[in-house]
């Protein structure tokens, strides 16, 4: 292994079990360790041809004012290539006023050199989250720059109801989510699976068709249920990912003994997972 990955990017945030008073009623300087394991890697819909099974410890601090900063590991558990496979560090504000509740963040991602994760080439992102709880239906609307070799722009638009039991110790969320964006994100895992498949010696140069136009990329429907005891919590998150859109590639594959080229559609298909979290506050 070339090189450890030092914090990582987790499915359902952090902040769930803490900003948002999961663990307590009130907001006060604390902090957050979280233990995840998600069933496969899914970013707008798109995943690699195996499932990529990750276990992400992560540890939050979050100061009264609303400021915080996340820090994580993921682990790839599949059994033939397990390893660090990635991480991130996250840090960012949260606020509310009234019905309206906020979040500016900025994160930085890293990969292992052998990570086949589709957001592999997301360095960095910046983020601004803005969620309206009407009462009988909350809406969410997540604007997100993330930087690579080029840029993407995402734009996430969700629908959710909480519905609250034992005294609001134990929630379940309905949600519903539509992802749209540009796919530039996908140049670098599409190209390392074109050198793999072709073996040693070879260049592969990709081109993705129509990167920068925006387009629906996937829908998101999931159940979050999350019952907290005390200083902890403990969440399952079962999720159906309907990807929309399949992204067309563009390669030039060089070889010794000449230059190929080849146009690939993304095989696209709907995906079944889960998120499964406990978290203890301190």
């Amino acid at each position: 292994m070339k090189w450890l990955a030092i914090f990582a990017f987790m499915l359902i945030d952090l902040s769930a079990f803490s900003q948002s008073g999961e663990l307590d009623s009130t907001n006060k300087t604390h902090g957050l360790f979280q233990l995840e394991f998600n069933t496969n890697a899914i970013y707008l819909g798109r995943k690699d041809s195996l499932p990529t099974p990750y276990l992400s410890p992560t540890i939050g601090y979050y100061h009264k004012s609303g400021a915080f900063i996340e820090g994580s590991l993921s682990y790839l558990t599949r059994s033939s290539d397990a390893r660090v496979d990635g991480g991130s560090l996250r840090a960012g504000y949260d606020f509310s006023v009234g019905n309206f509740t906020g979040e500016a963040a900025a994160e930085k991602n890293f990969y292992n050199s052998n990570s086949t994760n589709v957001k592999s080439e997301i360095k960095a992102s910046l983020s601004f989250m803005a969620d309206y709880d009407f009462g009988p239906i909350e809406a969410t609307l997540q604007p997100v720059l993330n930087f690579g070799s080029k840029n993407d722009f995402v734009l996430q638009c969700g629908l959710d109801h909480e519905f609250d039991f034992d005294n609001n110790n134990f929630t379940a969320t309905p949600t519903a989510i539509l992802n749209a964006g540009t796919k530039n994100f996908y140049k670098n895992y599409i190209g390392e699976i074109l050198i793999k498949n072709n073996r040693k010696n070879v260049t592969v140069n990709t081109t993705i068709q129509s990167a920068n136009s925006v387009n629906i990329l996937d829908y998101e429907l999931s159940l979050p249920l999350i019952y907290k005891y005390h200083q902890f919590a403990f969440g399952l998150s079962p999720t159906y990912c309907i990807a929309k859109n399949p992204i067309v590639v563009q390669a030039t594959i060089t070889r010794p003994s000449g230059t190929t080229y080849k146009t690939v559609t993304e095989n696209v298909s709907n995906t079944f997972f889960l998120t499964l979290n406990a978290a203890i506050k301190f």
